[in-house]
């Protein structure tokens, strides 16, 4: 789980490790959210972020992601973007490696969109 560690979100990470059911994980992003959604897009236009064909919040989830920077609500968009961003600095660019998350996030979307049908 990664909270954004500044303001009420500080004393969150502090609370769950405490509590010690959650393993949260602090995260400091740089840049406000369009500068941060701009360092990602390249990976969202390559097609390295698949979503399933069908779930209840996707709707919800495209129309902010659309509407955005205009949009009323960010965010998912914001979530998104620090997600990918502490994701490849945790990657190893290894061709094999990739080829194999890639193929496995197709099987499940395959998989996803069989059971909703």
């Amino acid at each position: 789980m990664l909270i954004e560690d500044a303001g009420s979100g500080t004393h969150l990470v502090q609370d769950l490790k405490r509590e010690g059911r959650l393993r949260p994980i602090g995260i400091k992003p740089e840049g406000d959210k369009l500068v941060r959604m701009e360092a990602q897009s390249a990976v969202i236009e390559a097609g390295h972020v698949l979503l399933p064909e069908a779930a209840p919040w996707l709707g919800d989830f495209q129309t902010e992601i659309m509407a955005f920077p205009y949009g009323r609500h960010d965010d998912q968009v914001d979530s998104l973007s620090q997600f990918l961003a502490w994701a490849r600095s945790r990657t190893t660019y290894d061709p094999a490696s990739i080829d194999a998350i890639l193929a496995l996030n197709r099987e499940l979307t395959k998989e996803s969109s069989i059971i909703s049908s």
